[in-house]
């Protein structure tokens, strides 16, 4: 198929016109169709004098929307999605569709989900009277793309140019129970054909922990009130525990009762990750909120080692933050973007702890202490704490009933009240003061450099980052469904969107473009197709590429076509 500018001369006369080569779907021959006509050349020539510059757009147009249109129907063909008969049949005028799920099932054909899912629908027959994969495929991409809920979900299937249409929302419901069921073997499914993909790095693991809530005050073996990561203290929640690998693409995951402390969720989580790829090397990287000493013995007694925040005002004695803070022992570095300072320090660790429901027992550690001090850092921590002081200063000038009417901030804990006189705490001031640019984490690695420790905590940021696509691109929460088993199967769904987004996110890097997830959503979203019925011949359709005329911006910052960012994509 070609499309070409074709001069044609009748008469002495020269007619100028736009056409398509292309193999006739009945015949079988090759043949020739007029996309768009200009008339007599001279006249046309005459009445416009820039006449070949908007014939040449034009053409270039007719390339783009057939280039388009192709590319979003050559992937998903053999591949268990079709295209939608009411699209390739649509006389509506102005009927787009949406194409943007086509590269998310590049990804998920090559993550062998298509082949498992059909497969599994052997053991379904009846339950589930759709295709499975396709029922699979579109829930998990939808939530990437339209995340909504099933019913919602559910109503806009008809508007993509593949056909869901078959889809009920009784089979929706029916899925997260099938997912449910068969979870780890999704979950081990994944790693096996991520593995298969690049060269994972199995001795590095981030684990942290955050909560989901529900818009409902109902407490049942999973859903329960607890410490809420977003200040939501009434609604029921969950709690899930998240390992991820260096470069941020998921493990496995584990959901645990909205009540669970998030610090009795590490060793479930990591010990089976060990167990399923039979591992003896692996390093255990996580935040302060996990930090206890329990958690720490049973990781090192598990073979494990680990790298855990460690804040120095807090976890430290006073003889201890002392050695610390002389200036014996630092290291200096220097860099274009700030200035820092690094110190290594044993600290043996020899305390009781009284567990829950046992008897309190010694637990000896020897680990190591590393010390940073940062300037940008010192800045950073230093207008923090002003703001916070200043506030906590006016609450106090308005006296006792403001204090206790403020939310449950930071800036509340510089202030003491005693029964109903408030005071400014300057003693945390001038400890928070002291500690301003200085971070800590403990670890039970040996003879290697503390600057490389140090890097390795900081990758912490990848496993937040997984969070918050969760919460806001993936839409996790709040969660509409109330049966343990839906609940368990939506997060299962959302787990290997999750998957899907971070493999499209690193195939991008991999050809040096940088786009977060909400950039490839909104590129793709912005994408859709059009039937030119005017130009319908024989029983092949044209279809227009359609873009939303807007810009979204780059990691960088700057500003960027949406049709130069979805280009981007589909290369």
């Amino acid at each position: 198929m070609s499309i070409s500018i074709s001069e044609r001369k009748v008469k002495g006369k020269v007619y100028i016109s736009i056409v398509e080569k292309y193999r006739d779907p009945i015949t079988k021959r090759s043949t020739t169709r007029q996309l768009k006509s200009y008339g007599n050349k001279e006249l046309f020539l005459q009445k416009h004098p820039d006449g070949l510059e908007l014939i040449n757009s034009d053409l270039k147009l007719f390339r783009e929307s057939t280039q388009a249109y192709a590319e979003a129907t050559e992937l998903p063909n053999g591949s268990g999605v079709s295209i939608v008969d009411s699209a390739a049949n649509s006389t509506e005028l102005g009927s787009s569709f949406l194409v943007s799920p086509a590269p998310f099932l590049t990804i998920w054909n090559k993550l062998e989900l298509d082949q498992y899912f059909k497969n599994l629908e052997r053991n379904y027959r009846g339950k589930v009277p759709v295709d499975l994969n396709k029922l699979a495929f579109y829930n998990a991409v939808a939530r990437i793309l339209r995340p909504e809920s099933k019913l919602g979900t559910w109503i806009d299937r008809n508007r993509y140019l593949y056909d869901f249409e078959s889809l009920s929302l009784k089979d929706m419901y029916n899925l997260l129970d099938i997912l449910d069921e068969r979870k780890q073997k999704i979950i081990d499914r994944l790693n096996a054909a991520i593995d298969k993909l690049y060269q994972r790095d199995l001795t590095i693991a981030l684990y942290d922990v955050t909560t989901f809530y529900f818009e409902s005050f109902i407490e049942d073996e999973l859903r329960a009130r607890g410490m809420s990561k977003e200040h939501r203290t009434q609604e029921t929640q969950v709690v899930m525990g998240l390992l991820v690998d260096s470069e941020g693409i998921p493990f496995g995951y584990e959901l645990f009762r909205g009540n669970t402390a998030e610090v009795g969720t590490m060793l479930e989580v990591v010990e089976g990750f060990k167990k399923r790829y039979q591992l003896n090397n692996v390093t255990i990287i996580a935040d302060a909120g996990l930090n206890q000493l329990i958690n720490l013995e049973s990781l090192e007694q598990a073979g494990f080692k680990y790298i855990v925040g460690y804040p120095p005002y807090v976890k430290l004695n006073r003889t201890e933050q002392d050695s610390l803070l002389e200036e014996d022992g630092w290291e200096s570095y220097d860099c274009v973007e700030d200035s820092w300072r690094i110190k290594r320090m044993a600290l043996p660790i020899n305390k009781r702890v009284y567990p829950k429901g046992e008897q309190s027992r010694k637990i000896q550690l020897e680990a190591e202490c590393i010390a940073t001090f940062s300037l940008s850092r010192y800045k950073h921590d230093l207008d923090e704490l002003r703001k916070k002081t200043t506030r906590a200063k006016e609450l106090v000038r308005k006296g006792a009933k403001a204090v206790q009417a403020a939310n449950r901030n930071g800036y509340k804990s510089f202030i003491k009240s005693e029964l109903k006189e408030v005071q400014f705490n300057e003693t945390l001031y001038t400890k928070r003061l002291k500690w301003c640019g200085y971070t800590a984490l403990l670890t039970n690695i040996e003879d290697q450099d503390p600057s490389v420790i140090y890097a390795l905590l900081r990758q912490l940021w990848r496993i937040e980052d997984n969070f918050r696509v969760l919460k806001t691109t993936i839409e996790a929460r709040p969660v509409y469904v109330w049966t343990t088993k839906h609940i368990r199967g939506h997060f299962v769904l959302c787990y290997i969107s999750l998957v899907l987004t971070r493999l499209m996110q690193k195939q991008l890097k991999e050809d040096a473009l940088k786009y977060s997830v909400r950039q490839v959503v909104e590129a793709l979203n912005a994408l859709s197709v059009s039937p030119l019925n005017a130009l319908r011949k024989s029983k092949s359709q044209l279809y227009q590429c359609v873009v939303e005329n807007s810009e979204g911006s780059t990691s960088s910052g700057e500003y960027k076509p949406l049709l130069e960012i979805a280009n981007d994509i589909w290369k």
